[in-house]
């Protein structure tokens, strides 16, 4: 793991690239940040609860003899809901009021910054994870963070952020894929469910192309997913069109994954089939190594990789893509 002053030196060299884009514009006047989604939004609670649960390596294996994962994150750092709450709080990662995992946190105070998401889950209450243990769904982390408002409303100033989907259709062999029908439903009426709570701000993001990456890319499969991926889209742009009608007073801020990969800066992700993990003179298909076998998971020379590479595993972004799509949803709330 990275040591203080490495973490110190990190968000020295990160304020440039990402401060720079808050001073092209006033930034938006949010207090509050809620997250809620799989492993692109989760910064630590399948880590918190797998080490409760006595999994060992916990996932993802992020401290030696299996550090291959960034402090709980999937990704070799940071990811992107964290570089949002930076541009909109001034508050790095690492700081000590960044965003915080749920599991973390026994109430909510009010200028809260929370993360409910944990990696694999699906929009549904509970989801089986390709590990085989069971982490809250998106509708079971909407109910986390009702409870843990303790009856209380959130503040008025408060953004909520929406990152699921993939862990609908990417599960465990033993399970089928959702209906895409049904995966938008569940995440229509999670938005619903957050709107009487007292939520108005939204970012929703759809799904990338999932037959496109490296786990999938060169299978017999990449079609069927691909396609899976396209329905998904189509049917979450018409029911976030029908929550703006029906929900007075709400801004929901539609995020395409697919556009946005076309929007990162230069020198960016232009790899995108081989993961950065596979770089490091491993055997072949370490990659893989958290969904097949994460004691398996190795130690890694270094976080620090190129930002060209797109994917850190076979299936996770490297945190420079989070990083430059944290600077993107940010740019999205100017609009």
């Amino acid at each position: 793991m990275r040591s203080t002053v490495t973490v110190l030196l990190l968000c020295i060299w990160m304020s440039g690239a990402l401060l720079s884009t808050a001073a092209h514009s006033a930034p938006p006047v949010y207090q509050e940040l809620y997250v809620f989604g799989d492993s692109l939004a989760d910064v630590g609670n399948d880590l918190i609860a797998t080490q409760r649960s006595g999994i060992n390596p916990p996932i993802p294996p992020s401290a030696a003899p299996h550090s291959t994962y960034y402090q709980g994150r999937f990704s070799n750092g940071p990811v992107a809901v964290e570089y949002l709450w930076w541009l909109l709080s001034q508050n790095p990662p690492g700081s000590a009021k960044a965003l915080q995992p749920s599991l973390s946190v026994g109430k909510l105070n009010g200028h809260d910054s929370v993360s409910f998401a944990f990696g694999g889950a699906g929009s549904g209450a509970v989801t089986q994870t390709a590990g085989g243990f069971f982490v809250p769904g998106l509708q079971g982390q909407v109910a986390l963070f009702r409870d843990l408002l303790r009856g209380k409303a959130p503040g008025k100033r408060a953004l909520y952020v929406i990152i699921v989907g993939a862990d609908d259709y990417l599960v465990p062999p033993t399970n089928v894929p959702a209906a895409p029908a049904d995966a938008v439903a569940n995440i229509g009426e999670s938005i619903e469910l957050l709107y009487a709570i007292g939520a108005r701000d939204f970012i929703v993001l759809n799904l990338p192309d999932l037959g496109a990456i490296p786990l999938l890319a060169n299978t017999p499969q990449h079609g069927f997913f691909s396609a899976l991926s396209a329905q998904h889209n189509v049917l979450l742009a018409d029911a976030l069109t029908a929550l703006r009608a029906k929900l007075a007073g709400t801004k929901i801020f539609a995020i395409d994954l697919n556009s946005a990969e076309k929007s990162l800066p230069s020198g960016v992700g232009t790899e995108q089939q081989i993961p950065a993990l596979e770089t490091f003179g491993f055997p072949l298909g370490v990659s893989s190594c958290l969904l097949v076998n994460p004691a398996a998971c190795p130690n890694v020379p270094t976080f620090n990789v190129d930002q060209k590479f797109f994917y850190w595993d076979a299936e996770h972004p490297t945190t420079a893509v989070h990083r430059a799509l944290g600077g993107l949803l940010f740019q999205a709330l100017q609009q």
